[in-house]
């Protein structure tokens, strides 16, 4: 009786299988398939992109310039570059996240008028207009600053069809004015 063996080890696999479980696990069952071919090129190799299509000149995503990586994880032609490019991928995380709907509303509950400048100690939250349970998404275009009495209080109902369409519609106003995209994701936590 003839015994199946793993096509990346040679080692005695179970009869049905193609690898064994510990090149399973490791990922040497991608790396050594026969048949293997560059995702770039499509030339033979042994790993997903072969070590000459690493080194390919490519266009610097911040500036534009063509560039050849020296090492296969170099993103960007320079230190310049890099820095530059890091500093808006971290703005636009910061840029994502509640700050904007506060701004946006200045910082002022939509349902009752109070902000931190006008009642101390208020504490504000970003609402859903219409909550998550009803369909609503985490975007900028349903989502409004409400202090914590009247997030609480509304907590996951639905306004009133003619109350929920003006505060769409003021929403989608300021939105426009902040230049935030109605659709723009927003994480919460």
């Amino acid at each position: 009786m003839d015994v199946e063996r793993c096509i990346s080890c040679d080692k005695p696999i179970t009869p049905g299988r193609s690898f064994c479980p510990s090149c399973s696990r490791t990922g040497h069952k991608i790396a050594n398939t026969p048949g293997r071919v560059c995702l770039v090129c499509g030339e033979p190799c042994n790993t997903l992109v072969c070590a000459y299509c690493l080194h390919f000149e490519r266009p610097c995503p911040e500036c534009g310039e063509p560039f050849t990586p020296k090492r296969k994880n170099d993103k960007y032609c320079g230190p310049i570059c890099a820095k530059q490019g890091t500093a808006k991928a971290l703005l636009l995380g910061y840029a994502r996240r509640r700050f904007p709907i506060f701004d946006r509303d200045h910082f002022t509950c939509i349902y009752c008028g109070q902000a931190p400048a006008n009642t101390p100690g208020v504490i504000l939250h970003v609402d859903h207009v219409i909550p998550c349970d009803a369909g609503g998404l985490t975007v900028a275009g349903n989502l409004v600053t409400a202090c914590q009495d009247c997030n609480l209080s509304k907590a996951d109902n639905l306004l009133i069809p003619k109350s929920q369409a003006l505060i769409l519609k003021a929403v989608r106003e300021r939105n426009e004015r902040a230049g935030l995209p109605d659709d723009l994701k927003i994480r919460l936590r």
